[in-house]
């Protein structure tokens, strides 16, 4: 091999690192890997969720979560207080 194409393979392949540490990172932190570079297209605490679909289909599903979370204590408490 030459020695370009070995630097070119450097390249590349710190290139593919990074954005696959890059999907990793935004996968923690807003739970998808698309638009690695667009935050605020996914979580901004300073908008009313209510202005988009996007914000509005999050509240809801953290709503629901949150619901689900609660009838699961409810559902733990019920069933230690009939043992």
């Amino acid at each position: 091999m030459r020695t370009d194409n070995i630097i070119f393979l450097i390249v590349m392949g710190c290139i593919t690192v990074f954005l696959i540490w890059k999907a990793v990172q935004n996968k923690k932190k807003y739970g998808t890997i698309t638009h690695p570079f667009r935050h605020t297209e996914y979580y901004d605490p300073t908008r009313d969720p209510t202005k988009t679909d996007y914000y509005a289909r999050v509240e809801e599903t953290v709503r629901q979560r949150e619901w689900a979370r609660q009838q699961k204590k409810a559902e733990k408490a019920r069933s230690k207080g009939r043992k």
